[in-house]
């Protein structure tokens, strides 16, 4: 008798399940990410990609903060492809996948030549944060616009400047520091 774990490898081999088998071979992208970072990330897919100065195949990993993809983008895609290039044993499905839209990107782009042993040219990965976790980063700030400044001051000062310009100086004050009351009088009056 076979057991669960036989079954459902056998369902998963089968032609109809290849996306399947990609997500698979997409997660095992994780190993090769340091532990932390591998954490962070959400999920991996790819995305073929058809314009000419960008390489063919795309795989994209999301995120769930944007210093992990500042890092990512940084530092590891070189050793990603590198891995990739090492390992192709374990990814036959991507590597078939990659093959496809290289051909569909040769068929577009004639005249363009990619070397196919540069995986750097044949694939681009990236590092990316989902829009709906991105927003969470940029809420507008809200400034209340309903400041008030409860005036100390009740204007009943002596003026004793002996100078005409600074005797008009504190008689302005004095007239601001007056409205100024009056404004928290008819902002308090119920």
């Amino acid at each position: 008798m076979k057991s669960s774990q036989d079954i459902i490898s056998i369902i998963k081999n089968r032609p109809h399940f290849k996306k399947l088998q990609k997500f698979a071979e997409l997660d095992k992208l994780k190993l090769f990410v340091p532990l932390e970072m591998r954490k962070a990330i959400l999920y991996i897919t790819h995305r073929t990609i058809h314009e000419n100065n960008k390489p063919p195949f795309m795989l994209l990993f999301a995120f769930n903060h944007p210093s992990f993809v500042n890092e990512f983008n940084h530092y590891n895609p070189e050793r990603i492809r590198e891995s990739l290039k090492t390992h192709q044993n374990l990814f036959p499905n991507l590597y078939a996948a990659i093959r496809e839209s290289l051909k569909t990107h040769q068929n577009l782009f004639p005249n363009l030549y990619i070397n196919v042993s540069d995986l750097r040219a044949i694939v681009g990965i990236q590092a990316f944060v989902p829009k709906n976790i991105l927003n969470l980063y940029k809420q507008p700030i809200m400034i209340e616009n309903n400041f008030f400044y409860q005036e100390h001051s009740r204007g009943n000062f002596e003026n004793l400047a002996s100078d005409q310009s600074l005797r008009e100086q504190f008689e302005s004050i004095r007239k601001i520091i007056l409205k100024n009351l009056e404004k928290n009088n008819e902002h308090f009056a119920y």
